[in-house]
């Protein structure tokens, strides 16, 4: 049997998961959406007002007191989203609600561990001179991970990147909880949150395709994790048994055959050129460019097709850099996964933005430290 205690918790968090997820709101509209009695409604509410987590709008009215909406304050607990990608790193400061307030984009400096890693620490102590009060740093990461001692196990996009203890650098260094994610995961929680056709979904998928390949899976709503260590590699199934090399030094992966990398390094083989030259052979529409591309759309929507049978999802979504700036990509795995399930299917691509990992990882970790946000006094400003 739950404890008043219990039950006035469980009510305040879904008054105000509520409210995150439709401010503005009167406090009719909260009774009815929360299904909460009028009672705890004004009693949450005014706690709430009154520990500045939410604030209340008065409405213009022409007769009568006008009626007052509620809204999260959006200046209350943000944190710091890092997607560490091989096409750059993607810095945001997220608020409670997942709105950027202040976003940085910086190239790699090189692909050494140390360069990453300093460049890294020069850019959030630049923006915690602006933000000082950030109540965590959130990590979205390519590769192997493990999520118990919060270490980048391996990527196969930066060179002398084994075992790197990525939360003990930015917790020592900066003394602000800190918490990583695979970017897929995160990925898939931005497009949960800002994307409508997902919004309401129990069970679907996303692919991340950039220079690796990468998948999240949600599973009866819930966001699927595989244990300490992250396993879901779609992008190093096999596609093509004893094929070429992949970085990761197996042969015949996925991820050797349709990221960008891969149709680059396909690109250069088979014609000779610069692989650099890719992208804009394809525009030209260049035969060999146009054949490789062909080729890595079809393991692709092989693929695509493999996941439609194996698990019961409503959707697939296909995001990043590749279906984003190559054209055609996405319609020709789109064409290729019907035609190896002899059926229509939900195959969905996303309008790319660069942030979406970095502000998905915020989002986990303000969803997991809800209680904490809410009910530690010491969070909120007085």
């Amino acid at each position: 049997m739950q404890t008043n205690f219990e039950i006035k918790k469980s009510n305040t968090l879904r008054f105000f998961r509520t409210l995150r997820q439709q401010s503005p709101l009167s406090r009719k509209e909260l009774e009815r959406l929360t299904g909460l009695s009028w009672g705890s409604i004004s009693a949450i509410s005014s706690e709430l007002l009154q520990k500045n987590l939410i604030l209340a709008e008065k409405e213009s009215a022409t007769t009568g007191r006008p009626p007052e909406r509620l809204a999260v304050n959006p200046s209350v607990a943000l944190s710091l989203g890092i997607d560490i990608n091989s096409v750059g790193l993607s810095l945001n400061v997220v608020n409670i609600v997942g709105a950027s307030l202040h976003a940085v984009f910086v190239p790699l400096p090189s692909a050494q561990k140390e360069d990453l890693l300093a460049t890294l620490k020069t850019e959030v102590h630049r923006i915690l001179e602006l933000f000082p009060a950030l109540i965590g740093i959130n990590l979205s990461m390519q590769g192997k991970l493990n999520r118990k001692t919060g270490e980048s196990i391996r990527t196969n996009f930066f060179t002398d990147w084994k075992n790197v203890p990525l939360v003990q650098f930015f917790e020592e260094e900066f003394h602000i909880p800190t918490v990583l994610y695979h970017d897929p995961e995160a990925l898939l929680t931005y497009h949960m949150h800002a994307d409508r056709r997902l919004r309401e979904a129990r069970n679907c998928i996303v692919i991340r395709v950039d220079d690796g390949i990468g998948m999240a899976q949600l599973f009866n709503g819930q966001l699927y994790e595989t244990g300490e260590d992250t396993s879901c590699e779609l992008g190093h199934t096999i596609a093509v048994p004893n094929g070429i090399q992949c970085a990761c030094g197996k042969h015949g992966c996925l991820e050797a055959y349709s990221s960008l990398r891969g149709m680059k390094a396909a690109y250069a083989r088979k014609s000779g050129r610069d692989p650099e030259e890719f992208p804009i052979a394809l525009a030209a529409q260049d035969e060999i460019a146009n054949a490789v591309m062909d080729e890595a759309c079809r393991y692709l929507g092989i693929a695509v097709a493999n996941l439609f049978t194996l698990f019961d999802v409503d959707s697939i979504l296909i995001d990043g850099l590749v279906p984003a700036q190559l054209p055609r990509y996405y319609e020709r795995t789109q064409d290729y996964a019907r035609a190896y399930l002899n059926a229509d299917c939900n195959l969905l691509q996303s309008s790319y933005k660069r942030d979406a990992a970095a502000i998905g990882a915020c989002l986990l970790t303000t969803e997991k430290r809800l209680e904490e946000i809410i009910f530690d006094d010491s969070m909120y400003p007085v």
